[in-house]
């Protein structure tokens, strides 16, 4: 077994092998990855067990059981990792072989990621991130914890001393430094954050997965009655009342049902979250079951984003992104993201992205109303046009009047979203200001830029007007419907702050 750090050419020179425990793993990874993609198939088989007669069910579900346990198996064999040529070299594949080269110096960060099984069986999922925008993330699914960190050592060592003095490389999971403790959320605060969550999107999935199952059902499921009976009908309750008496239960259920489950995710996903300043950027320590340690190193940070929504401005929280410059898959994966944060927690974490910043003085400025007739075109007159063709729009029903009260609902938010709509200019960057309802921030400093473009339609063009688009090597900064003018000077000014700036940006 390697115990020590060792600068000998052979170190991981012949192919080796996970933890036999990833066969688990990756059996039990196949099977969750089926499961969310027929989820609504099993929810039917639960509440209508009758609809799946027959012993060919059976059948099926011995040999998928069968076939996943082959897969994970042969999947483990044919997984070997070594080095050779300053080089990490992962090799897998079942029918068609895959052989992965991960230079040393295109190293961006190592993490370690533990889940219950992990745990159990003291091991560790090894997670490699590389350089560049068409980076990737590549992994191990487990290690014994000994030799992943040896593996982890060896790698930093061989890092060119270049890139080890830019980058910070994540500390183990099993360590916690103690540093400066900006915000320790407490159950109090995670009961805040699960109701202040954006519910609609959950609202949607929900009814769209019931849509699905009533499909399923037959026509039965699917005749003249009303579809909230259809899903009372599943649970064998709802026969006595009428369809009005349903929808008055079946909302506040629903209702109570989304913030019961926000909440119960809010608790797995940030129980005991941590959100800490160290000398070298902030550190986040977070989950219940499935631990997480992730740090952002400050010269990693390209922009930082903080917003709110209606429930979380009552209760003064703000979300917070630290938005770094990554591979776009490990930017989706892994962002590092706060739920919760409080003014005085968000007011340190600006100041240190850019130093003295609440003392700077902004120049700002608000974009052209004719973002509000883009957006009436956009979200009402377009989208109403097929609706004279499929619906009786001017009939005077439900349908009709659905379509006839969205008009003026659009040109209501596109007045609020231009009056909310604000950039604002210092000498060291540019803060935008964003929403309807909520309010979303994002803070950029010039030095952070890597290119800038000016878009523009035929209507934008004709009228004087272009958007202007900011690339960060973590994402885009888009001002929209701005003079012309004010563009190029805008421009000009970020490519002479980023050219006489000796600060690098990254």
């Amino acid at each position: 077994m390697m115990t020590q750090l060792s600068n000998n050419e052979d170190f991981l020179k012949d192919p080796e092998r996970q933890s036999p425990v990833a066969m688990l793993l990756i059996l039990l990874k196949f099977i969750g990855n089926i499961v969310r993609q027929l989820w609504f198939i099993i929810l039917v088989f639960f509440l209508r067990p009758g609809s799946f007669k027959g012993d060919s069910w059976t059948l099926w579900a011995i040999g998928f059981g069968a076939l996943s346990t082959l897969f994970s198996i042969v999947s483990y064999f044919k997984f070997y990792y070594y080095v050779k040529d300053d080089e990490l070299i992962i090799e897998k594949g079942l029918l068609q072989k895959t052989r992965l080269n991960i230079p040393f110096d295109r190293i961006q960060t190592i993490n370690f990621r533990q889940n219950p099984i992990h745990r159990f069986f003291n091991v560790v999922s090894l997670e490699i991130d590389t350089a560049g925008s068409k980076g990737k993330e590549f992994s191990i699914t487990a290690l014994d914890k000994e030799k992943a960190e040896t593996i982890r050592s060896f790698l930093i060592a061989h890092i060119p001393k270049e890139k080890i003095e830019d980058k910070q490389i994540e500390e183990p999971i099993t360590t916690v430094v103690e540093d400066k403790k900006l915000i320790h959320l407490s159950l109090k605060d995670l009961l805040k954050i699960g109701v202040g969550q954006n519910h609609l999107r959950g609202i949607g999935i929900l009814f769209g997965g019931l849509f699905a199952a009533l499909e399923l059902l037959g026509d039965d499921a699917t005749s003249g009655r009303g579809f909230v009976r259809q899903i009372f009908s599943l649970f064998d309750i709802g026969k006595s009342y009428s369809t009005p008496q349903l929808w008055l239960y079946a909302v506040p259920a629903l209702i109570l049902f989304l913030l019961a489950s926000s909440f119960i995710m809010t608790i797995f996903k940030y129980y005991d979250l941590r959100f800490l300043k160290t000398a070298k950027g902030f550190k986040v320590i977070t989950g219940l079951f499935n631990r997480r340690e992730q740090s952002a190193s400050m010269q990693k940070i390209q922009m930082i984003r903080w917003s709110n929504n209606p429930l979380k401005k009552i209760f003064e929280l703000f979300d917070l992104r630290l938005l770094q410059a990554s591979s776009s898959i490990v930017s989706r994966k892994q962002a590092f993201y706060i739920p919760g944060i409080y003014d005085e927690q968000l007011t340190a974490v600006r100041e240190s992205y850019l130093p003295g910043e609440k003392e700077m003085i902004y120049e700002t400025h608000g974009i052209s109303k004719r973002i509000i007739i883009k957006r009436i075109w956009m979200y009402a007159i377009l989208p109403m046009i097929p609706a004279f063709f499929f619906f009786d729009v001017m009939d005077f029903g439900p349908n009709s009047m659905m379509w006839l009260m969205w008009l003026p609902i659009i040109i209501w938010t596109s007045f609020l979203y231009h009056r909310n709509w604000r950039y604002h200019v210092s000498e060291a960057g540019v803060r935008t200001t964003q929403g309807i309802f909520g309010r979303s921030h994002t803070l950029l400093k010039w030095t952070k830029i890597q290119g800038t473009r000016t878009r523009q339609s035929i209507f934008q063009a004709r009228r004087g007007y272009t958007d202007l688009l900011f690339f960060t090597a973590a994402g885009t900064v888009v001002i929209p419907y701005i003079e012309e003018e004010k563009a190029r000077k805008m421009v000009d000014f970020a490519l002479y702050k980023v050219e006489s700036s000796k600060e690098s940006w990254m």
